[in-house]
């Protein structure tokens, strides 16, 4: 289990770990996995979780209607609307 150390540090790394280069990035998991004695891949997993849920990236080019397959007729916009009404 995650202690309230491990978790403190884990954020406050987490946004220099993402933006680090690679070599950076091995001391960075040395340097916690002494401070924290738990093993590099555990390490590694805790800043990718932590990077995933608070510094998420946006997808680019998606958006609601980018994921819809409508049959090819008049009344697309129509159809595109009703259905994003719909998901609300």
């Amino acid at each position: 289990m995650i202690g309230a150390f491990d978790m403190q540090l884990t954020q406050k790394l987490a946004k220099e770990y993402k933006k680090a280069s690679k070599k950076r990035k091995g001391e960075m998991l040395t340097e916690y996995c002494l401070l924290t004695e738990v093993s590099r891949n555990t390490s590694s997993k805790r800043f990718c979780k932590e990077i995933r849920d608070v510094y998420p990236e946006p997808i680019s080019g998606f958006t609601p209607e980018s994921c819809l397959k409508l049959p090819n007729t008049g009344n697309a916009v129509l159809e595109i609307s009703l259905i994003v009404s719909i998901r609300r």
